[in-house]
């Protein structure tokens, strides 16, 4: 069980690092890469706080996974909840304030 909270670790480590890199190279998160066009740079200042977010979140989640019921199912369906839910939320802060637009309205 500690295996899975140490990939846990090492993939919010990775995932902060990612979000950092994108935000100071100006690159949209992957799951924005096909649909959308970034309409107002604002957008990539909100995909790192949502990403640094979720990425605190996560290690809260693991934390408190760790001392608690140790279910490897729990831990696999919360994290995808979390980590997905985030990047859904993301998507539609971002659309809702004018920071993306589809490519087909351009």
């Amino acid at each position: 069980m500690d295996l899975l909270f140490i990939m846990g670790c090492i993939i919010v480590t990775i995932f902060i690092v990612y979000n950092i890199v994108c935000y100071k190279n100006k690159k949209t998160v992957y799951m924005l890469n096909d649909k959308y066009i970034v309409l107002n740079d604002n957008y990539y200042t909100t995909q790192l706080i949502f990403g640094l977010v979720n990425s605190v979140l996560l290690l809260v989640f693991y934390l408190a996974w760790n001392v608690t019921d140790r279910n490897p199912p729990i831990f696999l369906f919360t994290t995808i909840i979390i980590f997905w839910g985030l990047n859904y939320m993301l998507e539609f802060y971002a659309r809702k304030k004018g920071y993306i637009g589809t490519k087909d309205g351009f």
